[in-house]
């Protein structure tokens, strides 16, 4: 759930694992949209906690 949350922000969600069932549990985040309570639940959830990254490309250093 929280990597399909990742990507309705637009964020570039890195799922790590070695184990089997987790990486085909990442790959099926393509098929749904979470509701906008839900989303709204996480982003209350995550204030403060996930920040968004600077462009790389345009971030002052």
């Amino acid at each position: 759930m929280i990597l399909r949350w990742q990507l309705q922000h637009g964020f570039l969600p890195l799922p790590k694992s070695v184990h089997t069932q987790y990486i085909q549990a990442n790959t099926e985040i393509f098929d749904f949209n979470l509701a906008h309570t839900d989303m709204t639940q996480l982003d209350e959830a995550f204030k403060g906690v996930a920040g968004y990254a600077q462009d790389p490309d345009t971030a002052r250093f």
